[in-house]
């Protein structure tokens, strides 16, 4: 008996085409994945940013920050988790700055993703930059428990990388910098926008730093600084692409991209990540982000609290319940005094604006004690409510 077994054709010029289709970017992102911790980083639903509000979506201070007056160092949070620094002697007096939250973003075409907002910087009156230390930059600080994963100044440091979209009025050269905690050690990598009134995406691996002081606890742990002016002679360095001792936020080199009247900067999906991919940018919800920030701000709106406590001297007591647990206890400030009030209307007590304070505060549980001064006379004696203005509360680092 003879056993015939017929197999199919077997086309090895299709089979090889079949290795040109397209893979889509995870596909390639995965492709270039060099250690199984990056491949899982790309497939899984960790969270991968440790930037917090890197699209700019939450802005509970407000959405328009003005700067003014000469000699002014400004060290202003706007957007939540985001500082626009400026320093120096020679910014002109009234208005010279100015940073909105706006909806001007990369399109879905050019990005590959939805941005919901960016921050737009943009100069009102021209800028002299003169030998001293002068200087426009935006500085994002991690905190240490949250960087802790990438083992930096140890001998297991991982690297990682930056990554953001920028649109600018002109052409120039900017500078992304690296910091420990202390600003002991600096890493100055340059990066060009080659055209203006485009969105770029600017995207920067860092090797992980082996020496240097960064904490792994709730204090600063990394910083990053993207400048976009700096004085050649003032913490500027000319040694790039390597970790410098000391504390540098610049090159020697680079252009002043905000220094005119008109000119802006728009900066948004920003990311700094584990491994040498950068990734597409990992969109949290509102909800979600909103939540990491108020672990270091939040703004309590003609705030009322209520059953407090007057014992015999000024002080008067309300229980404090945080919507998530602060970083470390916060630092209250009230915009405008407030009045001590029963069911039926005043008690006479205007609360003084100096006089407030939190302590006894838990950062595990979100609990704590707010303290108040009054001018209320009465003693050992429960106060049913206190309105007041608005109040913040800063956990910031």
């Amino acid at each position: 008996m003879t056993v015939r077994a017929n197999k199919p054709a077997f086309n090895v010029r299709e089979k090889l085409k079949e290795l040109e289709r397209p893979i889509g970017l995870k596909g390639s992102e995965l492709m270039r994945a060099e250690t199984a911790q990056e491949a899982r980083d790309l497939v899984s639903a960790g969270r991968k940013n440790l930037v917090i509000n890197g699209e700019f979506a939450v802005s509970q201070r407000g959405t328009t920050f003005t700067y003014s007056g000469t000699n002014q160092d400004h060290t202003v949070y706007n957007s939540d988790r985001f500082t626009t620094q400026t320093f120096g002697g020679s910014f002109p007096s009234g208005n010279y700055l100015q940073i909105t939250q706006s909806s001007d973003v990369p399109t879905i075409s050019q990005a590959g993703t939805r941005f919901k907002n960016s921050q737009k910087i943009e100069v009102l009156q021209d800028i002299s930059f003169g030998s001293g230390p002068n200087a426009v930059w935006t500085r994002h600080t991690v905190e240490g428990q949250n960087s802790a994963n990438l083992g930096l100044g140890t001998s297991e440091a991982s690297d990682f990388t930056v990554s953001f979209w920028v649109k600018s009025t002109k052409a120039g050269t900017i500078t992304v910098n690296l910091k420990s905690s202390n600003s002991d050690l600096s890493y100055t990598t340059a990066a060009d926008i080659s055209s203006a009134d485009s969105w770029q995406k600017i995207v920067k691996t860092i090797p992980g730093p082996t020496s240097g002081t960064f904490n792994t606890d709730s204090t600063a742990g990394l910083q990053l600084i993207i400048t976009w002016s700096i004085n050649s002679g003032w913490i500027a360095t000319s040694t790039l692409d390597t970790w410098n001792s000391g504390n540098f936020s610049g090159s020697t080199t680079q252009s002043k991209m905000l220094l005119a009247d008109g000119d802006i900067i728009y900066l948004t999906g920003v990311q700094i990540e584990k491994g040498k991919v950068a990734t597409e940018f990992e969109h949290r919800s509102y909800g979600e982000e909103l939540a990491l920030c108020l672990r270091y701000f939040w703004i309590v709106p003609n705030a009322r609290w209520l059953m407090g406590y007057k014992r015999h001297d000024s002080l008067i007591f309300f229980q404090l319940d945080t919507p998530v647990p602060m970083r470390t206890s916060p630092t209250p400030t009230i915009t405008s005094v407030g009045v001590l009030s029963n069911h039926q209307g005043g008690l006479g007590g205007a609360v003084q604006t100096t006089g407030i304070s939190v302590f006894e505060y838990r950062p595990d549980s979100g609990r704590g004690t707010l303290q108040i001064s009054s001018t209320y006379s009465g003693t050992h004696t429960t106060i049913p409510s206190w309105e007041a203005g608005t109040i913040e509360f800063d956990a910031e680092l």
